[in-house]
C-alpha cells in the first residue's frame, strides 16, 4: 500500500520517464478522462497539504509532554526514514531522464516532511483521544513571554521540570493571569540551554495530565500555579 501510494506521488511528477523536465505541459492530459485527472490532483495535494496540518492538529490539541531535544529528534529520525523509503519504492526510472538531482532530492524530502506530518498526527491523535486525565504536580524553573509588543498578543511561557524527566526543561504555555501570578524568574530567550537547566526550582504548578494509550503522557490544560506543591492527583476523568 505504502509502495503504491510513494509511486503515484511519483508518476504524478511525469506521465513517462521520457518526458522533459523543462518542458511545459498542459495541467491536465486532453487524452484522458477529465474527472479522473480532477480526482488524482485533488487527492495529490490533501496528501501534501494534509500532511503538515494534520501533524500540526494532533500537536496542538494533544500536546506531548517530552523534551524538546526528544522531539527533535525523534522527527527527525522520521524525516530520513520516509526519505530512505521514497529512494527504495520512488526509481530514478520513474522521474524525467533531465531532472536535475537538486530537484529529484527536494522532491523526496518534501515526501518525508509531508509523511512525518501525517504520523505526527495520527500518533497524537492516538495516543490522547479520550483517555484519562488526572491532575499532577510539576516544578517551575523559570517563565518567560514572546516579544510582541502588544501584551494581548504574546504567549506565555513557564520552564517546568516534570515528574517523567526531573533534568529537562518542558515549556507549557499558561494564561496570563497565571503568568502574573507566580513569582519566579522572568527571563527570555536569549539564554543557553545549559543556563535553564541550571536554574533551581522556585515555584509549583499543578497541570491536567492525559494518561497516553501509548504511554506518552499529554497536556490537557494547566490548574493552578503556587510557590509550593499541591496533594497530588486529585481527580480523574476521560477527555
Amino acid at each position: 500500500m505504502v509502495a503504491s501510494c510513494l509511486r503515484h506521488v511519483a508518476m504524478a511528477i511525469t506521465d513517462v520517464p521520457t518526458v522533459r523536465w523543462n518542458e511545459r505541459r498542459p495541467l491536465l492530459d486532453p487524452s484522458k478522462p477529465r474527472a479522473a485527472q480532477i480526482a488524482c490532483l485533488a487527492a495529490e495535494m490533501f496528501g501534501i497539504v494534509g500532511g503538515p496540518v494534520f501533524g500540526l492538529i494532533g500537536m496542538v490539541r494533544y500536546p506531548t509532554l517530552i523534551p524538546d531535544r526528544v522531539l527533535v529528534l525523534g522527527s527527525l529520525a522520521s524525516i530520513a526514514l520516509w526519505f530512505a523509503v521514497s529512494l527504495l519504492f520512488i526509481r530514478d526510472k520513474y522521474l524525467p531522464n533531465d531532472m536535475p538531482p537538486s530537484a529529484r532530492l527536494m522532491m523526496r524530502l518534501g515526501i518525508a516532511i509531508c509523511a512525518t506530518g501525517w504520523a505526527i498526527g495520527f500518533i497524537d491523535i492516538a495516543n490522547g483521544y479520550a483517555t484519562p486525565v488526572i491532575t499532577r504536580d510539576a516544578v517551575v524553573a523559570y517563565k518567560r513571554a514572546s516579544r510582541d509588543s502588544n501584551p494581548d498578543r504574546r504567549d506565555y511561557y513557564f520552564g517546568t521540570r516534570l515528574w517523567s524527566s526531573p533534568r529537562d526543561i518542558v515549556e507549557i504555555t499558561v494564561p496570563r493571569d497565571l503568568f502574573n501570578r507566580l513569582d519566579v524568574p522572568n527571563t527570555d530567550l536569549e539564554h543557553s540551554h545549559r543556563a535553564f537547566y541550571a536554574m533551581p526550582n522556585r515555584g509549583y504548578v499543578q497541570l491536567a495530565v492525559g494518561q497516553g494509550r501509548f504511554g506518552i503522557e499529554w497536556l490537557h490544560g494547566v490548574v493552578h500555579a503556587a510557590s509550593q506543591p499541591g496533594d497530588g492527583p486529585v481527580s480523574q476523568r476521560a477527555e
